[in-house]
């Protein structure tokens, strides 16, 4: 696929993306935890709309899987290739590192019997074990944590997924300005 091409489909996707029900009804997202001295930990977690989710996720998924062509990564790649504006490619130097940075941390850090669950395996395990694939391991990593543990891992995959988006509906933006600014040299 020509490079321009992957530009003005990823414009085209993140724009399908803002039009999701998940997004124009708001990707909220809670989690909460209390004490209770009989009940012990009690978990709350509050979410899209599963049908909604799995709708917003086929589109996510392009962007976060690195054999797409409009793979946030190999856009980010692109910009700075051929955008020709400082000031454009410095807020996208930020957004690639605060992207990098949600990979590792999304507000919470997840250690459960001594494995560290970052928000991207999180996200690999919801992704590939529940929603597309039937992963059978990851689907089993899922279902044999406790329901505290299960809660996390999920809030971690929900955070992470309001990250991407974020720095998917900035990159887009980034690129339609420089468009406006005649800016993209292609």
């Amino acid at each position: 696929m020509k490079e321009l091409t992957q530009l003005s489909l990823f414009i085209s996707r993140s724009n399908e993306i803002k039009n999701t029900r998940a997004i124009k009804n708001g990707f909220n997202t809670q989690f909460k935890i209390h004490w209770d001295k009989e009940k012990g930990f009690i978990t709350e977690i509050s979410q899209p709309n599963e049908e909604d989710l799995r709708s917003f996720l086929l589109l996510l998924r392009q962007f976060i899987s690195d054999d797409e062509p409009i793979f946030l990564n190999r856009i980010y790649n692109l910009c700075y290739k051929y955008i020709d504006d400082d000031e454009i490619k410095s807020g996208l130097i930020e957004a690639r590192k605060n992207w990098k940075h949600s990979h590792i941390s999304c507000g919470m850090g997840v250690i459960l019997e001594n494995e560290i669950f970052t928000p991207e395996y999180s996200t690999d395990l919801w992704i590939n074990g529940y929603y597309f694939h039937n992963d059978e391991e990851k689907r089993k990593k899922i279902e044999s944590k406790l329901h505290l543990e299960q809660h996390l891992i999920r809030q971690q995959f929900l955070n992470f997924i309001i990250s991407a988006t974020e720095n998917i509906f900035y990159v887009s933006d980034m690129i339609e300005l420089a468009i406006k600014r005649d800016k993209l040299k292609i």
